[in-house]
């Protein structure tokens, strides 16, 4: 048992005198400064001077990853007048009044006998200048094709010609060479027996000069007509030869004007028919399927459907009447097909400027916040993006809708929110987490430790796209160069 326990007991179930009185208030001070003198002096703990290594990190590749952020307002869709763009019979009807509808939903039906034509013959159109430029691209292959085949024929007539006139003239050499020596063994012979005769000048030796003389005069005769039998010969050959060279050059003439033609006349169809590519497929025959775009159009245009969620207040049509147009009636109202009256579904509107406004795409989901709400933070997605004109007091821009996914009980039209839509920045670019760096005097810094990776020195860098966790590096470092990365409280003194 303590002492405390001890001195306690003993006065415990009876009345203290007053020396009692003031000891125990005594004991209790002096206890009471004893606790406080522990905890102040004697056991208050100090400060720690050990420093902690500081947290680097190298400087790499990466994706920037920024957001777009827009304030706006809360705005109902109201109520929908749904009408048909043109005055047709209704044949088929699918709500009435009270039904309740989903945007999308398919009200009702017009006479559509002409549009569904207009898209049959839209596309047989297609497939009619599809088989047209897929024959005159035939036709080219095929004229180019016989190009080629006539100008192997053309050349092959060319060379054949070429070598008969070739081979005659080499024939004629060898025929001139035997003509002459015909030549020169009759005039021997003739100096031969003129000779005897001369010294002997008998009856037969004159005979025999006689006879020489006609055999020489006869050899001269015969090479003067094989001569130019033989010159008649390489006239007509080369005749032939030239024949063949202006077949040659005609032919190939009229074939490349012929393909010329079919080109020609590709590129008029193609024209005609909006293709712009040499093998166009199905889907580059832009006025063809412009055609068929219109004529879809127009038959969908018979299929009402209902433009919002809400609940349908009125029916302008029974079946087999002209369904309303959208105009004004005498009392100045509409007269529409359909009154749809929104069931409470609300849009944010912001209003982005034009450079923002370029980078959002429909479809995005984003991150609204209503500050003015119990549960602030809600999910959303653009449903679609208008570009306004400017006017005399705000600029151009791009207004952006978007709807709310989940709760949306508690939203009314006025409420104030904003819209925080992520998108992709840069790919594969020099960056720098945002806890390294250190802006003081509109400069932005970071901590660089040398090459030994000591004594860090606060370097300039500039910086690109800013981006939610990390930066672009314009300049100032380098892939692999080491930097510390700033604690809040480094960071805070830096910035002051």
């Amino acid at each position: 048992m303590s002492f405390l326990d001890l001195f306690v007991a003993s006065f415990k179930g009876r009345k203290l005198k007053v020396a009692e009185t003031l000891l125990v208030a005594f004991l209790s001070a002096l206890l009471f400064f004893s606790l406080i003198f522990a905890f102040s002096s004697g056991g208050e703990e100090q400060p720690i001077s050990a420093t902690s290594a500081p947290v680097t990190i190298k400087v790499g590749y990466g994706d920037i990853t920024s957001s777009l952020m827009q304030e706006g307002k809360v705005v109902s869709l109201g109520t929908a007048y749904v009408s048909p763009k043109t005055q047709s019979r209704l044949t088929g009807l699918f709500v009435n009044v009270g039904t309740t509808v989903k945007k999308g939903t398919l009200l009702a039906t017009l006479e559509n006998n002409a549009e569904l034509q207009g898209l049959a013959q839209a596309k047989v159109a297609l497939n009619v200048a599809v088989v047209q430029l897929n024959n005159l691209t035939s036709n080219i292959q095929a004229l180019q094709e016989t190009a080629a085949t006539n100008a192997l024929s053309y050349q092959n007539a060319v060379t054949a010609a070429l070598n008969s006139l070739n081979a005659v003239k080499a024939q004629v050499q060898i025929k001139a060479s035997n003509y002459q020596n015909a030549v020169i063994q009759a005039d021997i012979t003739r100096a031969a027996a003129q000779s005897t005769y001369f010294t002997s000048p008998e009856p037969q030796n004159y005979y025999a000069l006689e006879s020489a003389k006609i055999a020489l005069n006869t050899a001269i005769q015969n090479q003067s007509i094989n001569r130019q039998s033989d010159d008649i010969q390489i006239s007509n050959l080369n005749v032939n030869y030239q024949n063949a060279l202006y077949q040659q050059t005609s032919g190939q003439q009229r074939d490349i004007q012929a393909i010329a033609a079919a080109q020609r006349s590709y590129a008029t169809s193609a024209s005609q028919f909006g293709v712009s590519i040499p093998t166009p497929a199905r889907e580059d025959f832009v006025l063809p399927q412009l055609s068929i775009a219109g004529a879809q159009r127009a038959l969908d245009a018979t299929y009402i459907r209902s433009p919002i969620s809400g609940v349908i207040t009125d029916v302008g049509a029974q079946l087999g009447q002209n369904a309303p147009n959208g105009g004004y009636n005498s009392s100045g109202e509409i007269e529409s097909l359909f009154t749809i009256t929104s069931d409470g579904m609300y849009q944010l509107q912001c209003d982005f400027d034009i450079v923002d406004g370029l980078q959002l795409r429909a479809g995005t989901v984003a991150t609204v916040t209503f500050i003015d709400l119990k549960n602030p933070v809600r999910e959303a997605r653009i449903v679609s993006i208008t570009k306004m004109p400017p006017n005399q007091d705000t600029p151009p821009s791009f207004r952006a809708s978007f709807e709310i996914i989940g709760q949306k009980d508690d939203i009314y039209p006025g409420l104030d929110g904003s819209a925080e839509v992520a998108i992709r920045g840069l790919r594969d670019v020099l960056i720098v987490p945002n806890m390294a760096v250190i802006t003081k005097a509109g400069k932005t810094y970071v901590r660089k430790f040398d090459d030994r990776g000591k004594n860090p020195v606060l370097t300039p860098i500039v910086l690109g796209l800013v981006g939610k966790s990390t930066s672009q590096v314009i300049s100032g470092l380098v892939f692999g160069d080491l930097i510390e990365l700033a604690s809040k409280q480094l960071t805070a003194e830096n910035n002051a």
